[in-house]
């Protein structure tokens, strides 16, 4: 409960700062232009209730290529939403993709994202069995 109070807390104060992801460059590779990396994805789609908390700092990627949130010493991998996909480019850069192909964040951007910690299955890629992870409830696509 106290948890949940302070997530709530947190998301109410820092709700003004849960704009996009990344800046969607339209001249950015899309996710077929790279090899195909398994990210932890959600059911949930815009248009569904939403949580409000805020995850912020710069999108990194392990050896593996799954992308993860590093702000300060703390890191955390999202759950991102239904149909988005990553890769990583010859570059060695991984880019994470909405279901459209457009480009919302790529390893070295600033990103911030609404949404909340939740349980999760621990089955799904780059959770290393974690019991809980940031779920992103935020369409990351450009306006």
């Amino acid at each position: 409960m106290k948890r949940s109070l302070i997530a709530i807390t947190v998301g109410l104060v820092l709700v003004s700062g849960c704009g996009g992801g990344s800046s969607g460059d339209a001249s950015a590779p899309a996710v077929s232009d790279g090899s195909p990396v398994s990210i932890p994805t959600s059911d949930w789609q815009p248009g569904d209730d939403s949580m409000t908390a805020l995850m912020s700092g710069t999108l990194r990627a392990d050896e593996t290529g799954c992308p993860f949130v590093q702000n300060g010493f703390a890191k955390s991998t999202p759950v991102w939403p239904q149909g988005y996909g990553a890769a990583r480019l010859e570059n060695g850069d991984v880019v994470v993709s909405a279901p459209s192909g457009e480009v919302v964040a790529r390893t070295g951007d600033h990103v911030s994202f609404g949404g909340g910690q939740v349980p999760v299955d621990q089955k799904q890629p780059c959770l290393d069995g974690a019991e809980e992870a940031f779920v992103i409830n935020q369409d990351l696509r450009s306006p």
